[in-house]
């Protein structure tokens, strides 16, 4: 009996040592397999967002965390639309134990660099989109992170009757109170926006910055100066120095106010 115990006994501290060995060469792999670990971060973002994913590189570091993906390319097509989003370089620094926990901001920082963003909307949804849905999601996305910027960007956006691109911008984001209130800046571009009918064009160069406010009503003030725009409507075309527009205003989701 005392044999037969002792048996088992050593039986469990063997396979107790095992599963040790086991996690630790598990935490080896995910420290130092970084291919691996790409693999598997892409098939996971695949499956919970429906996105295509390609990335030419990934490094990081946990302590201090920091997380650096180069070339990186996401994409969604369906019946009512096309987007592809696509980045030479993306980082975020902040602190792997708050992002572990779920507490906001866990990021310090994520930047974007080269980003080209794409948007087909082939026709609008039967169906009204829930407003408040997505500006509760934007602001609980945007609250991960203390500032996000985006360098040398471009924007371009296809809707059934509208052309719109904004070139060689830059953006910043910075989260503020538990509101949703985020400030944002879009530093010199080049807009460019016309009726496919070719009814109406403009065309200027832009600046803007001001804050939104994504909670369970949207609110925003904003400034946008318009540099040597170029109108073109009805056949008329005008050009001018400088328009300068300031605007506030809140939007209620719920009571269409």
């Amino acid at each position: 009996m005392k044999k037969a115990l002792r048996k088992i006994l050593r039986l469990g501290t063997v396979l107790a040592a095992l599963l040790i060995l086991a996690v630790a060469a598990a935490v080896l792999l995910f420290l130092f397999d970084k291919p691996l670990v790409k693999n598997f971060l892409q098939t996971q973002f695949e499956k919970r967002t429906g996105m295509t994913v390609r990335a030419g590189g990934l490094d990081y570091s946990l302590f201090p965390f920091r997380l650096t993906v180069e070339a990186l390319e996401l994409g969604l097509e369906n019946d009512l639309q096309k987007w592809d989003l696509s980045m030479t370089r993306l980082e975020a620094k902040g602190d792997f134990w708050k992002l572990v926990r779920g507490t906001k901001p866990a990021i310090e920082t994520i930047e974007a660099e080269g980003a080209v963003i794409r948007l087909e909307q082939k026709a609008f949804p039967e169906v009204p989109l829930d407003l408040k849905a997505i500006m509760l999601q934007a602001a609980d996305t945007l609250g991960l992170a203390k500032r996000i910027s985006i360098g040398n960007a471009r924007l371009m956006v296809s809707l059934p009757s509208q052309l719109v691109s904004l070139e060689n911008f830059d953006i910043s984001l910075t989260p503020g109170d538990a509101r949703g209130g985020v400030a944002f800046s879009i530093g010199r571009s080049d807009l460019d926006g016309k009726d496919k009918n070719g009814n109406f064009s403009l065309r200027s160069r832009l600046t803007s910055s001001g804050t939104l406010r994504l909670a369970s009503s949207l609110g925003f003030d904003a400034a946008f100066a318009f540099e040597g725009p170029q109108v073109m409507a009805a056949g008329i075309e005008e050009s001018l120095s400088l328009v300068t527009v300031e605007s506030t205003g809140r939007f209620d989701p719920a009571s269409r106010e």
